[in-house]
């Protein structure tokens, strides 16, 4: 599975994609369920490029699942107001 962002959450400059205030990583949700080894599974920067971060899940009905997990923060000079971005979630099955 690979995940790209569309636009950063911050207009505070240095804080776009690609930086420490948006990151992500793979999480085990059920034993083998993908391949922990390849997968990402340290906190990486969101970034617009395809970046992987699980590997070779196995999907069959006891063991299907697997977490993304989210690192926001906030730059200490953003300024209020209300914030969006939206994650793409791309895949493919190989046989």
């Amino acid at each position: 599975m690979n995940i790209s962002g569309n636009q950063s959450l911050w207009v505070t400059p240095g804080a776009g994609l690609g930086t420490r205030y948006m990151q992500m990583a793979a999480r085990v949700a059920k034993p083998n369920s993908f391949n922990t080894t390849t997968s990402q599974m340290t906190f990486v920067n969101v970034s617009m490029a395809n970046q992987s971060i699980i590997k070779q899940l196995d999907y069959n009905d006891s063991k299907d699942t697997a977490y993304v997990d989210m690192l926001i923060e906030v730059p200490s000079s953003e300024p209020p107001g209300v914030k969006q971005a939206s994650l793409i979630f791309y895949w493919t099955q190989s046989p």
